[in-house]
């Protein structure tokens, strides 16, 4: 039997913004390893190998990273195996090569005494492990742990900074010690000198003992290697020599490996000399309008926060992402927000809490990426205020008597709550849920949270880029908030109804209070009682106690649902839509059409439950700003099909936004989902959106000229696609497979920047 084996750790070293320092994890590297087998046909073995071993052939894509987050590699993920990590070998040879390699390990440790030495998986059965060697009379020193690297950014990779634990597993009188090598070939070794560890540093203790479990780290490297000339697509690997003395000497490990990456750079851009000025700000209760006189710089950056006026300015060669949604943009540092990135002297900001402080600053900047250089002397600041308003963050309702057709009942207890005029950081702290027998209600079922981007994954099947893992996001707004346990079975639902209501953000509770079997009464007449307790960002404590009659659902069994307001006490409603998961209003349709200069709606509902009115909000560029334009009756609480439609007359050319701002006779609201519309014209627009293949085509009504720049950014904002348009087109193909809602900017040297909002599922 003879097979052929090859493995490559992909190194990203570049984020979608050309990260100038970006630092690389072990564990998400990718690993490719083909294992040919062949039998009888001796020949095609030796030339399949012969290929493999002389000419790689490597499927690499490229992972960002980012370039301030530290990240490790523990070899926690190795658990009970006897294989390395992918992109690791060890070898037992003075000559190494990382070719000539093994992946196998001899052992798992887990407990007792060894019979011989060997490579080792070091560790108890939990999840702490080490990657190392023990010798034996059997197994001689030396012994090598080896990793491979290939540079995938643009750029020459020149500095690599490293720093590794040493742990002893096995106590004896001999010594050991660590030497470090690096190599651009995985066989000619280069010393660094910095990187050992000395036999005198890890000593002898002694008669000789054994231990499994997990163990304090006694000696640690860190250190540089500079002066390298990676280039983009060679590689680099790194090797820790573990030298040991006598027939039974020492059992060490490695263990919490880090590698951060410096790469070539570009010369920084010309400072600005002439900052913005002239700020002056309008507000309202949750929105502000800001203009200014920009200075002389090619961009401006604006940056915002709610905490104290000590904001940290941009750092040169660094790129920030802005949304003009305060709390979803890039950050200088935590709490300070980018909110504009651009050419013009004015914006408006959204996502701001009622009747708080914010400031504001405002940097001149050159350049680009890594060659970008801020203006942070005589910087331009505002303060302001918004105004009062009295909707406080509330429970829009509870599922009382779950779905549980795979998971008991406990596990798919939904609360369901919006943050109404305020934003909310969801943590403990600030979003409480209390349940009793007695009022107020006192046992807390949200004394911890946690994120399950599994269980969010499965929801967002059902309804594409609906749902967000909530746990210490700062939720918007108007934002949904549902909460549920961290075993939350949403298979047992249907979703569908919540398509396009989003983002809807998912605090899963971790408490041990919220027990699996059932925790919310569904039966009897006696009163039960939650207790909903918010802190928003101005601070603002705000205590709700909201009672219900278990039995008092007119349908009762599976799927029973109260539905609160921004009041508190009783329910404004009992319903029940079996396993059907539906917002306060739920809608059947919402479609626009275009004709000549107009925009005309049409929508309908399945339910409306207290439905006051509606408000059409329109919305240009960039799919943000949303100001009310009309407003239609609703029909109160109704069970039926109810249809309504809405003309918006002599509108100019180019890409507009609207949404339905549903509005309850107590004053309650919730937003629709987001529809766009083209008037045709002159403008830079989307016409259509294919979707195909795994490509998207972005079809446009004038030629896209060359230089342009189309970037795509999540809703939470952060970038996931960047492109430059290198022929003059009106089409544009984006060769990824995206999905969910997604933000399209274009930044073109004629029409200046504009941004479409998308909605991209399986099509």
């Amino acid at each position: 039997m003879y097979f052929c084996y090859m493995e490559v750790i992909n190194l990203n070293a570049c984020n979608l913004f050309n990260c100038m320092k970006t630092k690389f994890t072990f564990e998400d590297n990718i690993f490719l390893s083909k294992r040919l087998r062949f039998l009888n046909i001796s020949f095609i073995i030796f030339l399949f190998c012969f290929i493999t071993f002389f000419f790689p052939i490597n499927f690499i894509s490229q992972i960002s990273i980012p370039n301030t987050t530290p990240v490790t590699q523990n070899f926690d993920g190795m658990l009970a195996t006897t294989t390395t990590p992918a992109n690791w070998k060890m070898h037992q040879s003075a000559t190494p090569s990382y070719a000539g390699g093994t992946s196998t390990l001899d052992f798992q440790a887990s407990s007792g005494t060894p019979a011989t030495g060997g490579k080792f998986n070091w560790g108890t059965s939990g999840a702490e492990r080490a990657l190392g060697v023990m010798t034996s009379g059997s197994y001689a020193s030396p012994n090598s742990i080896m990793a491979f690297y290939r540079n995938t950014n643009t750029q020459d990779l020149t500095d690599l900074s490293i720093s590794y634990d040493l742990e002893r597993y096995r106590i004896n009188t001999a010594s050991a010690s660590v030497q470090f090598f690096y190599s651009t070939d995985g066989s000619t070794w280069t010393a660094v000198a910095s990187g050992n560890i000395s036999a005198a540093t890890i000593g002898t203790a002694g008669a000789s003992a054994y231990s499994f479990a997990p163990q304090a780290t006694f000696a640690s490297g860190s250190f540089a290697i500079s002066g390298l000339s990676i280039a983009s697509g060679a590689d680099i690997y790194l090797r820790w020599n573990l030298n040991t003395t006598g027939s039974n000497s020492q059992g060490i490990g490695i263990d919490n490996v880090s590698v951060t990456a410096t790469f070539a750079g570009c010369a920084l851009a010309a400072t600005p000399t002439v900052n913005a000025n002239a700020v002056t700000v309008t507000t309202g209760s949750t929105t502000a309008s800001v203009s200014f006189t920009g200075g002389n710089g090619s961009n401006v950056l604006a940056v915002i926060t709610a905490t104290d006026c000590s904001i940290v300015d941009p750092v040169d060669g660094s790129a920030y992402t802005a949304n003009t949604v305060f709390g979803i943009g890039s950050i200088t540092a935590a709490g300070d927000f980018v909110v504009y990135n651009g050419i013009g002297s004015s914006f408006s900001l959204t996502g701001l809490s009622a009747s708080t402080t914010y400031c504001i600053n405002f940097y001149e900047f050159n350049g680009s990426s890594l060659c970008t250089k801020y203006m942070t002397s005589s910087v331009a600041s505002a303060g302001f205020t918004t105004t009062t308003t009295s909707v406080r963050p509330f429970l829009t309702g509870v599922m009382i008597n779950s779905c549980d057709a795979t998971c008991a009942e406990g596990n798919n207890e939904i609360i369901f709550g919006t943050t109404a005029d305020y934003s909310v950081l969801a943590n403990t702290s600030n979003i409480d849920i209390r349940y009793g027998n007695s009022s107020p209600a006192s046992v807390t079922y949200t004394d911890a949270y946690t994120n399950v981007p599994a269980t969010t994954t499965t929801l967002n099947t059902a309804c594409p880029g609906t749902f967000l893992d909530g746990n210490g996001v700062m939720m918007p707004v108007g934002a949904k908030f549902m909460i549920v346990r961290s075993t939350f079975c949403p298979n047992d639902y249907t979703w569908t109804n919540l398509c396009g209501a989003g983002p809807i953000y998912v605090l899963y509770s971790s408490d041990a209070t919220w027990v699996t079997l059932g925790n919310f009464d569904n039966s009897g007449t006696a009163l039960r009682y939650f207790r909903f307790n918010s802190i928003t960002t101005s601070t603002l404590a705000n205590t709700l106690d909201y009672s219900y009659i278990p039995n008092s659902n007119p349908s009762g069994g599976n799927g029973a649902f109260i539905n609160l307001d921004s009041d508190g006490g009783a329910p404004t409603s009992y319903s029940n839509n079996g396993c059907v998961v539906l917002l306060p209003l739920d809608y059947k349709s919402f479609e626009i059409e275009s004709k000549n200069n107009a925009a005309y709606l049409v929508w309908s509902t399945y339910t409306e439950r207290n439905n006051d009115y509606f408000e059409v909000e329109m919305a240009d560029v960039n799919g943000l700003d949303f100001l009310s334009t009309g407003r239609v009756d609703g029909n109160g609480s109704s069970s039926t099909e109810n249809y309504y439609s809405f003309l918006v007359e002599n509108m100019k050319e180019g890409y507009y936004y609207f949404r339905l701002k549903q509005v309850d006779y107590n004053g309650d609201f919730s937003y629709s989902e987001i529809k766009s519309v083209t008037i045709a014209g002159d403008a830079l627009a989307i016409l259509k959106i294919n979707k195909y293949l795994d490509k998207i085509s972005l079809n446009f009504n004038k030629n896209i000229s060359q230089g342009s720049k189309i970037e795509v950014f999540e809703i939470t904002g952060k970038q996931i696609y960047s492109q430059e348009v290198s022929v003059t087109s009106k089409k544009i193909e984006i060769n990824e497979n995206l999905k969910g809602m997604l933000l399209i900017k274009v930044s073109n040297p004629i029409n200046g920047i504009q941004t479409f909002r998308v909605l991209l599922g399986d099509m």
